[in-house]
């Protein structure tokens, strides 16, 4: 989504123009975190790829730019896409059979059509690419990547359905997180989880350790690696409150990468929201979503041939971790520790 206050938009037959004018916050953002925030549900490599091919051009330098090209106050980026761009984005099919889908949700696209959201998510351009109905049975927030399953048809949804609601199921989510202090591992979170009735109008969800408030809830975290800064690991939850995991983890002092709602400056999401980010908040978040994915699903009621499915980190994750920890085989690694976990051989 883009915000309409700031921009001008051009139509024709095969493509969109639209016109971008910086202000004052964004005085020295790079121009791939510029578009980032303005395009939301756009991966920051398609944006390289546009800056690339010169679909990007801000007005009175001459392209191509680079990612790292310095946006200044009141400049005017011009941003050509495609009519139809959305509705061709081809998602990762992880598994397929007569009852379901399971695929690798990129970050920033929502599961299904809302008010505010209503051509780029996972079911309507699945609709429209295969002909027939597409059923959500589960959903993961929107700049949560990894893996989802959806249903072909009304019997295979009903099935995988229950198989969430009884939780069935078993899940695990790879993370990376702020390192504020010395934390022992494995760490099992199991403060009640309720959503603040004030902060943040409800999105906001407060862990309550004495259990006598909210809904119980449980999450076991494992740490991978960590350094000074970060730590990055595998967080199974035993139940499926909303927002569970980053709730969990921010209570323990361990707030993810990237979140905007769970963190020390509460202030930040709401100038998030109105799209008013400084350029010490681009530098804080350092991601442009939290860095949370839905790695792994196991049941033994799974319809499939296989009971259990991964999905390999996204590029954003991936080269957070080549960068902060030097470590570039870590998805073998995930894949172990979670079969062992599971006791899967």
């Amino acid at each position: 989504m883009i915000n309409a206050i700031r921009k001008k938009s051009f139509f024709s037959q095969d493509q969109v123009i639209f016109i971008l004018t910086a202000e004052e916050h964004e005085h020295q953002l790079r121009l791939d975190q510029f578009l980032a925030f303005h395009f939301k549900t756009t991966s920051r490599q398609k944006i390289k790829e546009k800056i690339k091919k010169s679909e990007v051009i801000i007005k009175g330098r001459t392209p191509p730019h680079r990612p790292s090209t310095k946006v200044h106050f009141q400049d005017e980026v011009t941003v050509t896409t495609h009519n139809l761009e959305q509705d061709e984005t081809q998602l990762e099919v992880i598994h397929e059979d007569q009852d379901i889908l399971i695929v690798n949700k990129p970050p920033q696209m929502i599961v299904h059509p809302t008010g505010k959201h209503l051509f780029n998510c996972v079911t309507s351009i699945l609709e429209k690419q295969r002909g027939h109905p597409i059923h959500s049975i589960h959903r993961i927030d929107q700049e949560t990547s990894g893996l989802l399953i959806l249903g072909k048809n009304p019997q295979g949804s009903t099935h995988y359905s229950l198989i969430f609601e009884n939780r069935n199921i078993k899940k695990c989510y790879f993370f990376i997180a702020h390192k504020y202090k010395k934390l022992n591992f494995p760490l099992k979170a199991d403060q009640n989880l309720a959503a603040d009735q004030e902060l943040r109008k409800r999105l906001f969800v407060r862990a309550y350790p004495n259990g006598k408030t909210g809904k119980t809830a449980l999450t076991e975290f494992h740490c991978l690696m960590e350094n000074e800064k970060f730590l990055a690991g595998l967080a199974f939850p035993h139940t499926g409150r909303q927002h569970q995991i980053r709730a969990h983890a921010y209570h323990h002092g361990f707030p993810l990468v990237g979140d905007k709602i769970y963190r020390h400056d509460q202030s930040l999401f709401d100038r998030y929201k109105s799209n008013q980010l400084t350029n010490q908040d681009h530098q804080e978040l350092i991601l442009n979503r939290h860095a949370l994915h839905a790695y792994a699903l196991y049941s033994n009621d799974f319809k499939t041939h296989s009971k259990y499915f991964l999905a390999p980190l996204t590029e954003d994750l991936q080269s957070f971790v080549e960068k902060e920890f030097q470590m570039i085989n870590l998805n073998e690694k995930i894949k172990e520790i979670i079969l062992h976990q599971w006791s899967i051989s």
